[in-house]
């Protein structure tokens, strides 16, 4: 009988041994995965971050491109107009 109550013992500490095993692997295993995802996502974090950097910076260059452009076409529209008024004034048959 005490040779029952040994093997009966030690199954249940082999089984108690494999169940924990098991349980510590998935355990270790899902951990990895977690850790690995983590990793992903501070990564795609700092690329997205980097990205919307050079996104400002290119739209602050278009944006001062642009005021530049407008400010050009302002001169050249006032130069138009004071010709346009000049050669009104010179017209033949104008009476002043």
């Amino acid at each position: 009988m005490n040779e029952d109550i040994v093997f009966a013992i030690a199954g249940a500490t082999t089984v108690v041994a494999a169940i924990g095993g098991l349980l510590t692997g998935w355990w270790l295993w899902l951990r990895s995965r977690a850790e690995r995802f983590r990793g992903t996502a501070a990564e795609d974090v700092r690329a997205l971050q980097d990205s919307v950097a050079a996104l400002r910076t290119e739209l602050e260059t278009m944006y001062g491109e642009l005021t530049q452009s407008q400010q050009e076409l302002h001169e050249r529209l006032d130069f138009a107009e004071r010709l346009l008024a000049q050669a009104q004034g010179r017209l033949p048959g104008k009476a002043d």
